[in-house]
């Protein structure tokens, strides 16, 4: 799955993302691409339920750097809790220091995330007395096809995101769509190459969890280097990924607030000139709400943030289709491949994949799921009436990820 889904799912996601936000370069994302192809207020309605798929996300994070650190030190509910809560303050501070702090950050924490992995890789593949490729084409025991899928397309989706930073980059129409066709080709095998080798080199598969790669790391050989390598390097991956989640989500509620389609207290006019660059109260709603969320069960926080996103995709794949037919003319920096057929049997693919995951979900989280699109609809509508739906319908909370 792993090797194939992301370029039947991720990568027309991320070809449709950078075709619209090279069209519509600005920090409103695909708030501003759905009031271009349908309506202002489907796009507040799409915003503010991807901010709950945020809020979710933000969430899984704390709770795999946990995992990693449970591997090697046993850890009750409570010390639990409270490395989650020392991880979320964290990174809170680290986004207090500013979007150039933050891209610093991330930069480093890649490296610490990659390194490890390619010396698991490559230990694994030279101990021949541990490596069994045949275990590959084995199956081990039953499982869940919709929290499986619910993992896989979660870990590889996201590339919409992007667009709330596109007007941040050189030359977007050509930098944008090589990066996320790089980073799709990347994604593949930094996911691919830890698991078929700890696969390969560990009898029971199906035990393989997040944090259970630094153990098998740590029976590489080294005196255990290995092992404790692959737990900075987990731990690094879900501070770089939450962090530069959050402070972008925050970025798009303060876009929002200063648009009039979110309260003003979270608006950069709301707060002191020195703090302009850092949405302070957006991240402060973030950093309470991920406190309580992470007391939540994990993979159905999954399967909840993965349905809302399988709606959200169906939602954003028609949006180069119409604005194709409505707006023909309209300077495209980077355009889809081929043309109107071609573009539609792309942008259908993502589709079928949301699809499947609408139909195979567990029935409570379909109706979590469904709960949370009537109160946006309900919230939006609300918010309509009393007079807050100044600005262009722009703004939003969304991200560039970090899966």
């Amino acid at each position: 799955g792993v090797l194939v889904v992301p370029w039947l799912w991720s990568l027309p996601t991320a070809l449709a993302t950078a075709e619209l936000a090279t069209m519509f370069p600005g920090e409103a994302g695909f708030i501003d691409w759905n009031r271009h192809a349908w309506s202002s207020l489907l796009g507040k309605v799409d915003g503010l339920m991807m901010t709950f798929v945020i809020l979710i996300d933000n969430a899984l994070e704390p709770t795999i750097f946990v995992s990693y650190i449970e591997e090697f030190f046993d850890l009750d509910s409570g010390t639990a809790y409270l490395a989650e809560l020392v991880f979320i303050f964290a990174a809170f501070v680290l986004c207090l220091a500013g979007p150039a702090a933050v891209d610093r950050a991330s930069t480093v924490l890649q490296w610490i995330t990659i390194v490890p992995f390619l010396l698991f890789c490559g230990a694994g593949v030279w101990r021949t007395d541990q490596f069994h490729a045949s275990r590959v084409l084995s199956t081990h025991g039953p499982w869940r096809v919709d929290l499986y899928l619910s993992v896989l397309l979660w870990a590889t989706c996201g590339y919409d995101y992007a667009g709330f930073v596109a007007n941040d980059t050189a030359a977007p129409g050509r930098l944008f769509p090589r990066a996320v066709v790089l980073v799709t080709a990347i994604m593949v095998v930094s996911y691919a190459a830890p698991i078929v080798v700890a696969i390969c080199i560990y009898p029971k598969p199906d035990e393989i969890t997040e944090g259970a790669f630094a153990v098998l790391g740590s029976r590489l050989g080294f005196a255990g280097a290995i092992g404790y390598a692959i737990l900075v390097g987990g731990c690094g991956s879900s501070l770089g990924g939450y962090t530069s989640y959050i402070y972008t989500a925050s970025v798009g509620i303060q876009e929002a607030a200063d648009e009039g389609s979110a309260p003003h207290v979270f608006s950069s006019r709301f707060l002191k000139a020195s703090w302009r660059e850092v949405p302070l109260m957006a991240l402060a709603l973030f950093t309470l709400c991920e406190c309580l969320l992470v007391l939540l069960d994990f993979p159905t926080l999954i399967e909840v943030a993965t349905l809302l996103q399988a709606f959200h995709t169906i939602l954003l794949m028609t949006l180069v289709p119409r604005l194709r037919v409505l707006e023909p003319h309209r300077t495209r920096p980077y355009s889809m491949p081929g043309g109107l057929l071609a573009v539609c049997v792309q942008c259908v693919l993502p589709c079928l994949f949301a699809l499947l995951v609408i139909v195979t979900i567990d029935w409570q989280v379909f109706v979590i799921g469904c709960t949370i699109v009537i109160v946006c609809v309900v919230a939006v509508v609300l918010h309509e009436r009393g007079g807050g739906g100044g600005g262009h319908g722009g703004g939003g909370a969304n991200v560039a990820t970090f899966k």
